[in-house]
């Protein structure tokens, strides 16, 4: 099967309900490709999609509901549990693997704390294997800047800029409620989060390193005090 895009479940929590994921369910020219990395297939059941293919190691899928996924005609390729990688990380190897040029990412959070840390950096691998990958719900998205990005129609939205680079240089920001024009950003200051994106065509830029941007919606906080 032949397409451009993937959406990748992780085994962790969706936002929102099931319903505001219908989205993904509309058919595009071309289907996405459905992986599930282990449990995410639980996830992606939750919203009423069928995986493709489920890839890991199967430990948090039940017997009984690996053996109603194999019945379905679902392709299921297991790994051993003592492996050099996480499932997640499996799944997008296995996207590499068949040319996805775009891989949309859900399921990041809930769990464990190191995981979720790990999951983040599969964005990272993504950009080096030449892939655009995203972690997206409906009221987060995340992914990297490693030069530029157009942020279209988000404005009232949190965003947060996190170095990776120890040093981030030439960056600026515009858009949002603060800007800045060729600055520097360092990986152990908090600067870059919460601002706050005033413009339906912001966007950032940098010259040197790499940065995780995120974007969400300030509803999905207890309070707008966590906007400067």
């Amino acid at each position: 099967m032949k397409t451009d895009k993937a959406v990748l479940a992780l085994n962790g929590e969706l936002s929102g309900k099931s319903g505001d994921y219908d989205y993904l369910k509309k058919r595009e020219q071309k289907k996405p490709f459905y992986i599930a990395a282990d449990g995410g297939a639980l996830l992606l059941e939750k919203i009423g999609i069928r995986p493709d293919l489920i890839v890991g190691d199967l430990d948090s899928l039940s017997s009984d509901k690996l053996k109603e996924f194999r019945k379905s005609g679902i392709n299921i390729k297991k790994h051993p549990r003592n492996k050099d990688k996480t499932d997640g990380e499996l799944a997008l190897d296995y996207c590499i693997k068949i040319e996805i040029n775009f891989v949309q990412i859900i399921g990041l959070m809930g769990g464990r704390f190191d995981q979720q840390l790990g999951n983040i950096s599969l964005l990272e691998y993504a950009a080096y294997k030449n892939i655009k990958a995203v972690i997206e719900e409906p009221h987060i998205k995340v992914g990297i800047v490693k030069d530029k990005i157009a942020i279209k129609q988000q404005v009232g939205k949190v965003f947060s800029l996190i170095p990776r680079s120890e040093i981030v240089s030439g960056v600026s920001i515009r858009g949002c409620k603060y800007n800045v024009e060729n600055e520097e950003f360092y990986r152990y200051l908090s600067r870059g989060i919460s601002n706050k994106i005033l413009s339906s065509r912001a966007s950032v830029s940098l010259k040197e390193g790499s940065m995780i941007y995120i974007i969400s919606d300030p509803g999905s906080f207890n309070s707008d005090n966590n906007v400067k």
